[in-house]
């Protein structure tokens, strides 16, 4: 019998900048299993205006910091 493959699940995060704020626990539960999967069957789009993309990825204290790939060029 064989093995039946997965599809990947996609979670869009739209206005996402409302995961930054330290406070937001939300952030920290979804950090584990956004970016420690060994299988990649989660795909993650987060949306918002650059500012807002900025302090979610670019804050060293956020739980997402600098766990992204741009697939659009930054504007």
């Amino acid at each position: 019998m064989g093995t039946v493959e997965q599809q990947p699940t996609i979670l869009i995060f739209d206005n996402c900048d409302s995961l930054a704020p330290l406070s937001c626990s939300l952030t920290f539960t979804l950090q584990p299993i956004l970016t420690t999967q060994k299988d990649d069957n989660i795909k993650s789009i987060f949306i918002a205006k650059q500012k807002g993309l900025d302090m979610v990825f670019g804050n060293n204290k956020t739980a997402l910091y600098q766990s992204n790939n741009w697939i659009t060029d930054r504007l």
